[in-house]
């Protein structure tokens, strides 16, 4: 399956775009991704847009979050 593919089958999830790659490109490689690596890819400065968007992760249940320290 081409990288395309893999961004087409989660389309339904209903995310932009970029956002669908990230998680793409999340999920091929580690699994694992800092808000800096969002903010990276998209060129995004952090703010309500990142915000938005990692917690829309979190609350459907597509990430988590670590243990506070």
């Amino acid at each position: 399956m081409t990288f395309d593919e893999r961004v087409h089958a989660l389309e339904y999830l209903g995310f932009s775009p970029s956002q669908t790659q990230f998680m793409v490109t999340v999920a091929l490689h580690s699994g694992f991704c800092l808000r800096r690596h969002y903010t990276k890819l998209s060129g995004l400065k952090y703010g309500a847009g990142v915000r938005g968007f990692l917690d829309r992760l979190v609350v459907r249940g597509l990430a988590r979050r670590p243990p506070p320290a």
